[in-house]
């Protein structure tokens, strides 16, 4: 077989293989369970300039729970829960003006979906699952 022949087949088999990553790919959601301290159910949700949180998939207990929102960016961001009429202070990446936190008061189990008012059309949703 022709030496060039070879060498370009082991190249577009190897270029194959890097682009496939070789391992199975990550999920594309990240979830986290709030962490209770004196009562209170607290978490962390980052909003990054991909426009996503994470974690975009929060566990809690019935009862409040403590969000704070980090801005890791440059865009501004909140978040929403339409069907409890909450939405959070706007954060951005200026210094002074990158986090908020939120009290929710989460009673009910159920799945509340959550979105940033300024990017849900580009996809940064998230919900929080109450069980």
């Amino acid at each position: 077989m022709n030496p060039i022949l070879i060498v370009a087949s082991l190249a577009a088999a190897g270029f194959i293989t890097g682009c496939s990553g070789g391992a199975s790919q990550p999920s594309s959601h990240t979830t986290s369970t709030a962490a209770s301290i004196g009562g209170v159910q607290r978490v962390t949700l980052h909003a990054t300039d991909g426009l996503r949180f994470t974690p975009d998939v929060i566990s809690v207990h019935p009862g409040k729970v403590r969000v704070t929102l980090v801005d890791d960016g440059s865009y501004p961001h909140n978040f929403s829960i339409a069907s409890l009429q909450v939405t959070s202070a706007t954060v951005s990446g200026n210094p002074g003006d990158t986090s908020t936190t939120t009290i929710l008061n989460l009673t009910k189990p159920g799945t509340y979906q959550f979105v940033c008012t300024f990017h849900a059309s580009a996809g940064m949703r998230g919900e929080i699952v109450v069980t």
